[in-house]
């Protein structure tokens, strides 16, 4: 493994960087060879503190109303009848908001009107989030933030997108060449961010990719009421065909019951109530497909926020789940169709390449998650990476058959005059 470089900004790179060189390092990964140590640069140096405005346009609830639309909208777009989908929203709004510290014109646009806010309150919202999260020795949830950019020569990142991830999220910063061994790095950086829920990412890195942005979030929590042998009973689940498979039931006593006009459920707490479980059971009659698309914002939030006081026999399954997606195509069909394409981005805000005819685009963003729930508690990783390439604009293909009469001529290109001009209306054989 490499030692990679760790990238910042403004005049801390001239007065602190030889300090630093000396005597600021962590191990991100080792090779087993060697036992390469990773030098992180930032050790040592504090982000630049955002002034955080309070108050802004929206209220909190307003925020995270906006939120909960973001989490459905990216449901309703990956929802599946024959596959369990487990996304994080929080991760992957973590990723896109970094890049789209970078966004400008129609491309910022089309992002902002997928957060349901401007980047200016989603910044301080999440900067707000990370800095409020609820931790014990039983229930934690843990958030990382990391950009990776290739070494490049023709490749010019911009010191201020840099230095305002780093300080709105806290972000490492990384400058390496994008080869097999970067791959291993980021994949490591990953894994150990999850707490190893998530061990891999991305499986190659491209020539034409610059820069990886990503978020790795991990969650473990265990039951406020953990469930005993007792609690346990072999049961019967039907899938969405409409198979019967026995799985082992957890059964408890809960007192937090939702419902509304199609659905009702539960909401069961983990240890210190910093964190719950949530489950909604569509009425019968009513796929989870339906259900969900008649689902927005404001329902979900109604749901879990208002729960009434009411015994519950609950039982649910024990399961793992794992999930993995391309989130490129759903967000398109969400309106963020500019970030893609090599004509329309503007990621003027990330930097510059040397070639005039490339240009910066989100190549694809990739997504995994991994869940278990059992009698204990549960354990969730999740892993976002958005990444970026140089692509050309592919001019429309023009189709010209001279398969009619036509003009033509023979041109010297000294003085681009015609040595000779005609016309051809008929072929002679």
């Amino acid at each position: 493994m490499r030692k990679y470089r760790k990238i910042i900004s403004g005049f801390m790179i001239g007065v602190m960087l030889a300090g630093c060189l000396s005597g600021c390092g962590k191990h991100v990964g080792q090779n087993t060879e060697n036992q390469t140590e990773v030098k992180n640069l930032m050790t040592d140096i504090e982000k630049e503190v955002p002034p955080v405005d309070e108050t802004g346009e929206m209220t909190d609830e307003e925020r995270n109303l906006a939120m909960a639309d973001f989490s459905l909208k990216l449901l309703k777009e990956s929802v599946d009848a024959d596959t369990n989908v487990l996304l994080s929203p929080t991760s992957i709004i973590y990723a896109l908001a970094m890049t789209a510290n970078g966004a400008e014109g129609e491309t910022k646009k089309q992002l902002e009107t997928l957060f349901g806010m401007d980047m200016d309150e989603l910044n301080a919202y999440l900067y707000s989030y990370m800095e409020n999260i609820a931790a014990s020795e039983k229930g934690k949830l843990l958030l990382a933030n990391a950009i990776w950019f290739s070494t490049e020569k023709d490749v010019h990142i911009k010191e201020d997108f840099l230095q305002t991830n780093k300080n709105w999220y806290d972000a490492e910063i990384y400058e390496t060449s994008f080869d097999a061994d970067a791959v291993n790095e980021i994949n490591e950086w990953v894994s150990e961010h999850t707490d190893g829920m998530i061990p891999e990412i991305i499986e190659k890195l491209s020539p034409d990719i610059i820069m990886c942005l990503i978020n790795a979030l991990s969650f473990e929590a265990e039951w406020m009421d953990i469930y005993t042998e007792d609690n346990i009973r072999d049961g019967t689940f039907t899938n969405s065909k409409g198979e019967n498979k026995t799985v082992q039931m957890m059964h408890s006593e809960e007192y937090s019951y939702i419902e509304d006009t199609n659905a009702c459920g539960f909401i069961k707490k983990y240890e210190d109530g910093n964190y719950a479980f949530a489950a909604i059971l569509p009425d019968e009659g009513i796929t989870l497909e339906e259900y969900i698309e008649g689902l927005d914002g404001k329902k979900l939030r109604e749901l879990i926020t208002n729960p009434k006081e009411a015994a519950v026999h609950a039982a649910m399954p024990k399961f793992e789940t794992e999930y993995s997606a391309k989130l490129g195509e759903v967000l398109k069909k969400l309106g963020v169709t500019d970030a893609f394409s090599a004509e329309l981005a503007d990621f003027s805000g990330i930097g510059t390449l040397d070639n005039p005819n490339e240009n910066i685009v989100i190549s694809e963003v990739l997504h995994k998650t991994k869940i278990t729930v059992d009698e204990k508690g549960t354990k969730a990783g999740a892993a976002t990476a958005v990444m970026l390439e140089r692509a050309t604009a592919v001019e429309e293909i023009k189709n010209i058959t001279l398969d009619r009469p036509f003009l033509y001529m023979i041109i010297d290109c000294t003085d681009n005059q015609p040595v000779f001009i005609g016309t051809l209306n008929d072929v002679e054989k």
